[in-house]
């Protein structure tokens, strides 16, 4: 609840200028904190638990694949619930669902902080279950997080990331997934109107309009001009909708489905290695 208050108090009910643009990225970027919060809270908890099983495992009561699943199940009711109250706190607040999508879009929104609480969840656990100890473990932490938010294509903008990082890492990091699906879905249809500050002002030729003169540019490089009609003046906004910003970025709202379920796989993914891993790596033996 705090953490989604943090930058929904901030960005209270945003409108549609540039700067808000902005700030509704800013608001869904903020959304890939949770997994590292939860990765840093599940995993002493997964590790002592593991103590108390290897301890117990002599008898051959308990498996260890049941292990594994009942660490994840008993997680599962209360990611529920934070993604339900992060979702709450921040998208409503914020003002999200203008775009064409509409209050649909803020219920696929609620979907996706799902997804990413279950893979914070099952990435802590993996982590975890391949550490022999909570030190190690949350040295993970830092370097995944760091790695998780620099290459999905926002910190750094797809259009300038390194060749080498955006033809693997790119695609290979869930976050990518989170963006695209989340600013696409909030994007899309979402009409911007430039504030006063915001258009970029220049003079057309003499003898001919704002119009004349920039339609062709306009047409190429997306926007608007704000005074069709002047001859002096005219003022040139940056985005006209805003799938005009996120195109750029390499991001189409077509396929934020299948984005969404990429990145319930990684979750997938992350609780057949750790039950895997519960199975064939036994620390803390006695």
């Amino acid at each position: 609840g705090n953490i989604a208050l943090f930058p929904s108090l901030s960005l209270l009910q945003l409108k549609f200028s540039v700067r808000d643009l902005q700030y509704r990225i800013f608001g869904i970027f903020w959304s890939t904190v949770l997994p590292a919060i939860l990765m840093a809270n599940i995993q002493p908890l997964f590790i002592f638990n593991r103590r108390t099983f290897i301890r117990e495992a002599s008898s051959r009561i308990y498996s260890p694949y049941v292990f594994a699943i009942g660490q994840l199940l008993g997680e599962i009711p209360y990611s529920l619930l934070c993604a339900f109250v992060y979702w709450l706190l921040s998208t409503w607040p914020m003002g999200f669902g203008k775009g064409a999508e509409g209050t649909a879009g803020n219920g696929f929104q609620l979907l996706m902080i799902i997804f990413i609480e279950l893979f914070g969840v099952s990435l802590g656990q993996l982590i975890a279950s391949i550490s022999p100890s909570i030190q190690i473990a949350v040295l993970w932490n830092p370097f995944l997080a760091l790695v998780l938010t620099t290459f999905a294509g926002v910190t750094i903008p797809f259009p300038t990331m390194a060749k080498f990082w955006r033809s693997w890492l790119y695609q290979l990091t869930p976050y990518t997934r989170v963006l695209s699906a989340m600013l696409s879905t909030e994007l899309h249809g979402l009409i911007i109107r430039c504030q006063p500050d915001e258009f970029a002002t220049f003079d057309p030729p003499s003898g001919q309009t704002c119009g004349q003169w920039a339609t062709p540019f306009v047409n190429a490089a997306g926007g608007y001009i704000n005074n069709l009609n002047a001859t002096s003046g005219c003022q040139y906004c940056q985005y006209a909708v805003g799938d005009q910003y996120f195109t750029a970025l390499n991001i189409q709202f077509d396929e934020r489905w299948r984005d969404a379920f990429i990145l319930f796989a990684y979750f997938v993914f992350n609780t057949v290695v750790t039950i895997i891993a519960s199975r064939f790596l036994r620390f803390a033996k006695r």
